[in-house]
């Protein structure tokens, strides 16, 4: 509802403005998370109620920033464009392709878009919408709305697959960051846990970048930048970090230990005091372990 919020102030003209909003929003959003994931760390470890960590500050000052937005939103409502619903508008989607699939099965008759069935038999003079925009056909135009809906449907099929790998950071792929090394290039390290803020980090470093470089470079070029090809060019670098990531842990499991065969024991020994390296057990690989009865 936020969004929707923000999005209608807005004329449907400003298209270049609506970008620039929801990129900034975008950027707020993860210049937000960056702090937190550096300073809720940094509470938590403050000594508090005759305790070593203190939770309650950890979790209370973002509650009461919470409040305080929640508060200047309410407060900066009054000047807010409220655009109120006219139509159930998802219902209307629906009885529109309904009307369509059942025009089209009924029809001899060929359409350029199987949606175009939906105006079959459409009287624009008796139309209560088409009545109220003299002009234009009200459904018409709406059925065009609706062709683009559709096509956006389709190109968000994958999405769910999306959520579920990228969703993985935060599980599988800190396992995959705990078999490697951690280290970047000396003895600078990104340990696993560290991995969700260089994802907020990258973020605040791209959106700028792409609205001041890479997309007016685009534009220079001579190709039209929209919002689906946005989501189109995002979806094709997300499939190929995917691939990529696959890649490495097939490298990983080329080092990791091999699993334990059936009948067999894997025993590992951690020595923590100092010794003679000489003294140390040592075993070799078919040595077996004898148990005294």
């Amino acid at each position: 509802m936020c969004l929707f919020l923000r999005g209608d102030q807005f004329n449907p003209a400003h298209t270049r403005m609506i970008s620039i909003f929801f990129s900034l929003f975008y950027f707020s959003i993860n210049a937000g998370s960056t702090l937190s994931m550096f300073i809720t760390p940094i509470f938590r470890s403050i000594h508090c109620l005759g305790q070593d960590s203190c939770f309650p500050l950890a979790f209370g000052i973002p509650a009461i920033l919470m409040l305080i937005a929640t508060g200047l939103f309410m407060v900066g409502s009054f000047w807010y464009k409220r655009l109120p619903p006219t139509e159930n508008v998802i219902l209307r989607v629906i009885n529109t392709i309904r009307r369509a699939l059942n025009n089209k099965r009924k029809s001899t008759e060929s359409r350029e878009h199987w949606l175009d069935h939906a105006l079959d038999g459409h009287d624009c003079v008796n139309n209560i919408n088409c009545m109220a925009h003299a002009s234009i056909c009200a459904e018409e135009s709406f059925v065009t709305d609706v062709k683009s809906l559709v096509r956006v449907v389709v190109m968000m099929l994958p999405f769910p697959m999306f959520w579920a790998l990228y969703d993985q950071q935060g599980s599988r792929w800190t396992i995959q960051a705990m078999q490697m090394n951690s280290r970047i290039v000396g003895n600078i390290y990104l340990l696993p846990d560290q991995m969700q803020v260089l994802n907020a980090i990258l973020i605040l470093i791209f959106i700028p970048f792409f609205q001041a470089v890479v997309y007016p470079l685009i534009t220079r070029l001579g190709m039209r930048v929209t919002m689906l090809r946005k989501m189109a060019a995002g979806g094709l670098l997300a499939a190929a970090s995917f691939v990529l990531c696959a890649l490495v842990q097939l490298a990983i499991q080329g080092t990791l230990v091999p699993p334990v065969e059936p009948n067999t024991a894997h025993i590992t020994f951690a020595n923590t005091y100092p010794s003679d390296p000489d003294s140390l057990c040592s075993f070799t690989p078919n040595q077996r372990i004898g148990r005294r009865e």
